[in-house]
């Protein structure tokens, strides 16, 4: 019977032509593909599944978006994703032209111990930092480790379990893993961090003996995982360490508790039983007889970071948005839908018909100053109303405050004790600092006039809410503070006492991403999962006054005019809009970027907008006609926030690459 036919290969799939099939793995098959405009290559893996429900689609998207935030050297990291014309969900991953460690190491090889050591190092360290986030990969295998032509190592499929059961795509027993690899709590449907740390340890097993501990059909191997011991690795290579031995056992217990506490601990414990350190003999000067040094424990290759979920996500809300109906139709296009970096054109059935701006030739930005000390992803950067401060608002848990004028350390850093940080704001007289409190649901205001004592500090009040902080936004007077939240209400509390919210603010159907206070105090602006900006009287809540409708995807950050007149919205669709603050119509449309707009900011005269993108640049546009005046291109990855100093001189930003960069305004 001749082979059924690829039904994807040679055809595209939002931006991507899929050139050639890699591989099948779990959930789908994997592509080469080139980048339509691009002409890059990557690895697309094209899922078996299609959506049925809005809710399902939504969930897709949000833990999409989680994952691609998620940033490590032995990652394949998560570049994009979409949803194809006939609601295929995709994933777009890192091509690695070295193929996986099964292409390199076929069944039935025996590896090296030294090689052993270098592989598991640079794996432990990627899962280690997955499970700092609190995700599991469940499906550690040789082939699910890829291999860059450097040689150096990328574990591929990270959180693509929890995606889809987090999506409702799929059961947990279909997400089970590979049983030769599954430990036995994952056989029983309970999968843990430590069961990672134990299909790692198989796959060490194979490739130190040339087989599997346990082998057969799959209620067996469930059977043998669960209660047979693993038979001696010595056994079967007689010349084996026993302190190799006596690890790889420990990280094969049975009970989860029984192995090592972290999977970095069993990588280092590996690493000193194979390649112990030198003992150094050292002559002692008054006795003349030779010591050895003290014994050193290899350096754990993995900073513990004390997120563990990544911040800003949105999350599910009761009912879908009348405007994200089935009745939407899905075509391949490119949308930000994360750290900068996915496509999914929503075209709904009434066009847009603002007017739009064509790009023209810009100069490139000069960068000034780049800060490296965040450990993860920032989210948000704000300046001091002087203009001699930044602060910079991280996944890492921190927001840090920075000397303006110099790339010298943080002159001190605030340290939430919540799970990851979203945005940062610095009150009008520049004496607080408000922050976005990630998936902790808080707002915390903390005293910005000086270093936090070290190990006491805390915020000077907090706010708790429901669900999920966005963003946070001053009233110009300082007294109130605005709050977009993971539900379709914006809430203000005073910003001296906090406790309940003073006003809220009803109208959006769906979660809000950006919220802005017009610097006249008079409204309020909002935007975000439904695509339309909505405008409230700030001074008594309730239902909106205006809304601004032409967007056709989530609007990611929304932001006043400095006369209060105009807002401009930065979209997952690529566009920046500018409307009318009095009357809701549209202004002008930017379309400069090749990849979804994360934010904007407007230039304190007015006269200038800036955009920062999912596609690595700042852009800098000329508001009376649409001109694109500069393009800013030092990140290495997705730009997340962006903001004028108050003098107009300079801006700053900062990305998914872990810096908060100054460039020349």
């Amino acid at each position: 019977m001749p082979e059924k036919p690829d039904p994807h290969l040679g055809h595209s799939i939002g931006e991507y032509h899929l050139v050639r099939k890699l591989g099948g793995g779990s959930f789908g098959s994997v592509y080469l593909a080139e980048h339509r405009h691009e002409q890059t290559q990557v690895a697309v893996k094209v899922l078996d599944l299609r959506f049925t429900e809005y809710e399902h689609m939504k969930s897709f998207i949000n833990e999409a978006r989680m994952m691609m935030r998620l940033r490590h050297s032995h990652l394949a990291p998560l570049l994009d994703f979409g949803i194809s014309h006939d609601d295929i969900p995709f994933l777009v991953m890192e091509y690695a032209s070295g193929g996986t460690l099964r292409d390199r190491h076929p069944k039935g090889e025996r590896v090296a111990l030294s090689t052993i050591v270098s592989y598991v190092d640079q794996l432990a360290s990627a899962l280690q930092y997955v499970h700092d986030h609190r995700i599991i990969h469940r499906d550690i295998k040789p082939a699910n480790i890829l291999v860059r032509a450097d040689g150096t190592l990328l574990l591929s499929d990270f959180g693509i379990a929890k995606l889809l059961e987090q999506s409702m795509l799929m059961s947990y027993q279909e997400l089970a893993g590979t049983p030769v690899y599954m430990a036995p709590e994952q056989h029983k449907g309970k999968p843990c961090a430590a069961s990672d740390q134990y299909a790692l340890a198989v796959v060490v097993y194979e490739w130190i003996c040339g087989v599997l501990p346990f082998q057969g059909p799959v209620f067996r191997l469930a059977a043998d995982h669960m209660n047979t011991p693993p038979p001696p690795l010595r056994d079967q290579v007689p010349g084996l360490p026993e302190a190799v031995e006596r690890v790889v056992l420990k990280a094969l217990a049975k009970a989860p508790l029984d192995r090592f506490s972290c999977i970095q601990e069993m990588a280092t414990a590996l690493h000193e039983a194979v390649l112990p350190p030198p003992r150094m003999e050292v002559v002692s000067p008054s006795l003349g007889t030779a010591m050895a040094a003290p014994h050193t424990p290899l350096e754990s290759q993995s900073k513990t970071v004390e997120t563990v979920l990544p911040a800003s996500l949105p999350e599910p809300v009761p009912s879908p948005s009348p405007r994200w109906s089935r009745r939407v139709v899905l075509v391949a296009g490119t949308v930000l839908v994360g750290g900068g970096l996915t496509w999914l054109t929503l075209l709904r059935e009434r066009g847009s018909s603002l007017p739009s701006a064509t790009p023209t030739p810009s100069h490139s930005g000069t960068t000034r100053l780049t800060y490296r000390g965040h450990s993860d992803v920032v989210l948000g950067v704000a300046w001091e109303p002087s203009g001699k401060r930044l602060a910079s608002a991280s996944q890492d848990g921190t927001v840090q405050v920075w000397d303006s004028s110099t790339e010298e350390s943080p002159l001190f850093t605030y340290r939430s004790r919540s799970r990851g940080i979203n945005a940062v704001a610095w009150e009008p007289s520049g004496k607080r600092l408000a922050l976005a409190a990630g998936n902790d649901h808080k707002i915390e205001v903390w005293d910005a006039s000086a270093a936090p004592p070290v190990g006491s500090a805390s915020p000077l009040i907090s706010m708790t809410h429901s669900s999920v902080i966005h963003g946070v936004v001053w009233e110009p007077s300082g007294k109130r503070l605005a709050a977009a939240c993971g539900d379709p209400v914006v809430r203000v509390w005073d910003a001296s006492v906090g406790g309940s919210p003073l006003l809220t603010y009803t109208g959006n159907t769906d979660e809000t991403f950006g919220v802005s206070w017009s610097p006249d105090g008079k409204w309020l602006a909002s935007a975000g999962f439904d695509g339309i900006v909505r405008i409230w009287d700030a001074r008594v809540g309730g239902s909106p006054l205006l809304t601004c409708d032409g967007h056709s995807f989530p609007v990611a950050a929304v932001a006043w005019s400095p006369d209060s007149t105009r807002l401009a919205s930065a979209s997952w669709d690529k566009t920046v809009q500018v409307w009318d603050g009095s009357s809701g119509r549209p202004l002008q449309t930017y379309k400069g970027h090749t990849k979804g707009v994360n934010a904007v900011a407007w230039s304190p005269d007015g006269k200038k907008l800036a955009s920062a993108s999912g596609d690595k640049t700042v852009q800098v546009w000329d508001v009376s006609n649409g001109n694109l005046l500069l393009t800013y291109k030092g990140h290495t990855d997705g730009v997340w926030s962006v903001a004028w100093e108050p003098g107009g001189s300079r801006l700053a930003s900062a990305g998914a690459d872990k810096t908060v960069r100054v460039w020349e305004g």
